[in-house]
């Protein structure tokens, strides 16, 4: 079981990092890249860039030896610049970054709809040529898990750990399954001691949309490589049940990169 902390780094200060030390928290911090890039989508409301205040949060953290790992959504500002990340985060000391996908009501707020598989298309070409890049299977935790079920034949379900091993306490004390979700299981405290969550009614159902359940991946060849992916953005933007196509895409295009190139097994 990991303790994991989630944050935009701007609020991290010594009492942070000291919590976190003694705990054995790993912390993720939301960073897009460089200053430039950052700035663009990382904003304080009046405007200002939070780069810098992210950088120093990053700092302190890993000076004091807490696990840190960083968080980069691909926007169209960055989308571009991702082979460019593997050194960035490396000279920064983190641990490992990972690359989001924009999901859900934002993901039409960047992108038209008409162009969302192309986004797709180019940020799946992107991650993969950061990959190659960097020389590393498991530094970027996207491809890393790619990495392992295809060729240590690691087998995982998901894409996310929404389908039943993780469990969010919001700021307020409220449980649920994903971040993001909107679902209340209960507060802390006040739940019973036999609770489990992959036992509730929304992991559940959820869990259908794993490729292994879902009637539209029987003819997708990277299947295998394709957890259920975001079952709350998808959803969100197209109704409940539908496909997270994004991450199908993304799959698909790893699959094709592995099959053709043979990354080197190091």
């Amino acid at each position: 079981t990991n303790l994991l902390l989630t944050t935009n780094g701007v609020l991290v200060d010594e009492q942070v990092v000291q919590l976190c030390s003694e705990n054995g928290v790993v912390v993720v911090v939301g960073l897009d890249g460089p200053r430039e890039a950052n700035n663009l989508g990382r904003i304080y409301p009046d405007g200002r860039g939070s780069f810098d205040d992210v950088r120093r949060a990053i700092a302190k953290l890993v000076r004091s030896g807490v696990h840190t790992c960083a968080s980069v959504a691909v926007t169209p500002y960055n989308l571009e610049h991702l082979e460019e990340l593997p050194a960035f985060f490396g000279e920064l000391g983190v641990e490992k970054f990972g690359f989001n996908f924009l999901k859900g009501h934002r993901l039409l707020v960047l992108v038209r709809e008409e162009e969302i598989d192309q986004y797709y298309r180019q940020a799946s070409r992107s991650v993969i040529a950061s990959f190659r890049r960097s020389g590393r299977k498991d530094f970027e935790y996207q491809m890393e898990k790619k990495w392992r079920a295809f060729y240590e034949r690691d087998f995982f379900p998901l894409d996310c750990t929404c389908y039943g091993s993780q469990l969010v306490v919001r700021p307020d004390g409220r449980l649920s399954n994903c971040p993001f979700s909107e679902v209340d299981l209960g507060r802390v405290g006040e739940i019973d001691p036999r609770f489990r969550i992959h036992e509730t009614e929304v992991v559940q159902e959820w869990r259908k949309s794993l490729p292994l359940f879902h009637p539209a991946y029987r003819d997708c060849d990277a299947k295998s490589l394709c957890g259920g992916g975001c079952h709350w953005g998808w959803s969100e933007v197209y109704g409940e049940g539908a496909v997270d196509q994004g991450m199908k895409i993304f799959a698909e295009e790893v699959f094709n990169e592995f099959l053709g190139s043979g990354f080197p097994r190091r």
